[in-house]
């Protein structure tokens, strides 16, 4: 009940966004503890400025939700004369929402000394994968050179000569990191 001998309750909004399902529940309480229905809610994109996003009135628990289509800065707009309560709510999305964890990936690093007391080319063959699945576009780099994971994650590239790092990145990803030894003996 909003109204006792002449008391009017203030309206309080709890809202807590669902990460990554892109809801935003929204309780209405009001200042007695109580749950207030069927106050109107309106969901106002503000910046960028989208306009009104959705029109909800909260059941009988005082719970509505709002699907959050855009990440940006949301008004709930409070409409009611049963409670005291603000003009509207500040929601920002998605920085209530932590962003996901960097996935792993998995870089193996083979060495191919050929023959190079004959004059051969020494190679290095790397292959990138996630869960034993290849990685494309895994960007491979080392002091003197820089190469993508074809779709097969693999990359093949003439050895270098001394020791080094080899560095593997892709977004979302953790970086790995191989430390090369000199892998081979060169003739000089």
């Amino acid at each position: 009940m909003a109204a006792e001998a002449n008391i009017t309750y203030h309206l309080n909004l709890e809202m807590e966004s669902s990460c990554p399902d892109d809801i935003l529940n929204v309780d209405a309480i009001a200042s007695n503890g109580e749950p207030a229905s069927d106050v109107e809610l309106r969901l106002v994109l503000y910046y960028p400025y989208q306009g009104l996003r959705a029109l909800k009135h909260t059941d009988t628990s005082g719970h509505t939700f709002f699907e959050l289509t855009r990440n940006g800065t949301y008004r709930i707009y409070i409409n009611t004369e049963a409670y005291d309560h603000e003009q509207y709510e500040v929601f920002d999305y998605p920085e209530s929402c932590p962003p996901p964890p960097p996935k792993q990936m998995n870089a193996t690093v083979a060495v191919d000394c050929g023959n190079l007391a004959a004059g051969g080319n020494a190679m290095l063959t790397m292959n990138v994968t996630e869960g034993g699945i290849p990685l494309k576009d895994v960007f491979a780099r080392s002091l003197h050179w820089s190469s993508m994971s074809s779709s097969t994650g693999a990359i093949a590239l003439p050895l270098e000569q001394d020791d080094y790092f080899v560095i593997f990145e892709k977004e979302g990803y953790t970086s790995q990191t191989v430390f090369l030894e000199e892998p081979c003996v060169f003739n000089d």
